[in-house]
């Protein structure tokens, strides 16, 4: 293997992905029967898909799998002690849905690394060959721990990254929610809805695991841009007239120039790529309407960006249970008639049905994370 043509192709990758991407490629030119590579991170709690790459099935990198920590004990040892677990024959393995499914797609061995990150993170390596016995081969044992030393720093480095971006951005946040009458509580439960919503719709639609991610980080950045709107607008307590209406509604391309503004000052991201679109999409989008009656651009159906369809309904569901200093809390039942009731108005009827069929999860979710100025007992 060519590792500092590897190097310089990982390098000039765009994105922490694409370099894994670009990685694979170079180790699947070595060895072909190499078959699929999967990216796994963790926390103390979770254990969750960060990135898939399959040449047997395309759609597998929306193999969106995540598990407890706690429920995976001997996979948190191989990171602990940075192992290598080989298995020859998957076939060996235990009989459960994974290793079914694997061997459904033509993977039939296995080798697993750990990778140890900062603050008690870390990351597993997944790889697979379409033969048996495959990882014996001392070579290719090489190659992969070359391998996993790239991947090692393109995590750090797209972790560093993100830990600048984020920091930026929370600081516009905090300023922004000084003044806005919104809780830190509802961004923290709107963030956790909408990362439900979006793994519900991911066992039949193909969002992938960094839709997953995305949506739950940036969410809670919907109406930062209400910064940006004067007092005596942001604070009424009365129903807008024609004039405060057109000046809140201001507030979607407000978020975006901050975006753009907190970009040009780190430096760090590039503004045009698909992450950053993600985020102003949720931004700019967030008050369309699914049947066009929406704002800013009065954007129907699918034109709406599914992340801002997603984040729009979680936003006005928990608004509705939270008590503002202009309403009351909802009762959760009428809370639950009025999504229902907007089916295709409001919002997307794919989302209005994941979110009424699973009413329990969001329901635990609201209970664990009450709010502070109003805790509303929850129950259908």
């Amino acid at each position: 293997m060519d590792y500092i043509n590897c190097i310089a192709t990982t390098n000039r990758a765009l994105s922490c992905r694409k370099g894994i991407d670009e990685l694979f490629n170079s180790l699947k030119q070595e060895y072909p029967h190499l078959s699929r590579l999967c990216v796994t991170v963790t926390n103390s709690a979770y254990l969750e898909n960060f990135h898939v790459i399959d040449s047997q099935h395309t759609t597998d990198r929306y193999d969106v799998a995540s598990m407890a920590s706690s429920s995976c004990l001997s996979l948190m040892q191989i990171i602990e002690c940075e192992e290598i677990r080989v298995v020859s024959d998957l076939a060996d393995l235990r009989d459960n849905t994974r290793t079914q499914l694997l061997r459904s797609l033509g993977h039939n061995s296995s080798l697993t690394m750990g990778i140890k990150l900062a603050n008690g993170e870390g990351a597993l390596l997944f790889f697979n060959s379409t033969q048996v016995g495959y990882f014996e081969k001392g070579a290719l044992h090489a190659d992969l721990l070359f391998v996993k030393e790239v991947i090692y720093s393109l995590l750090c480095h797209d972790k560093n990254k993100h830990q600048m971006l984020l920091q930026a951005l929370k600081l516009a946040l905090n300023i922004s929610h000084k003044r806005d009458p919104e809780t830190a509580d509802h961004l923290q439960r709107m963030s956790l809805y909408s990362k439900l919503i979006a793994e519900l719709l991911a066992k039949t639609l193909p969002i992938d695991h960094r839709f997953i991610q995305w949506i739950e980080l940036y969410a809670p950045f919907h109406d930062i841009g209400k910064y940006r709107i004067p007092d005596d607008v942001l604070f009424s307590t009365e129903r807008f007239n024609t004039t405060q209406r057109a000046i809140m509604n201001k507030h979607v391309q407000y978020g975006v120039d901050i975006i753009d503004d907190v970009l040009k000052t780190i430096n760090i991201v590039n503004s045009s790529s698909d992450e950053i679109q993600f985020l102003k999409n949720i931004i700019y989008c967030h008050h369309e309407r699914f049947d066009g009656c929406g704002y800013p651009s009065n954007l129907t159906r699918h034109a709406i960006p599914l992340e801002a369809r997603i984040v729009s309904i979680a936003d006005v569901f928990d608004a509705l249970l939270s008590k503002r200093s202009y309403k009351h809390a909802w009762p959760i039942h009428d809370t639950k008639t009025y999504i229902e009731n907007q089916s295709g108005k409001a919002f997307d009827p794919t989302i209005v049905d994941i979110l009424i069929d699973h009413f329990a999860l969001f329901e635990d979710i609201y209970n664990q994370h009450p709010p502070e100025i109003s805790r509303i007992k929850c129950s259908a």
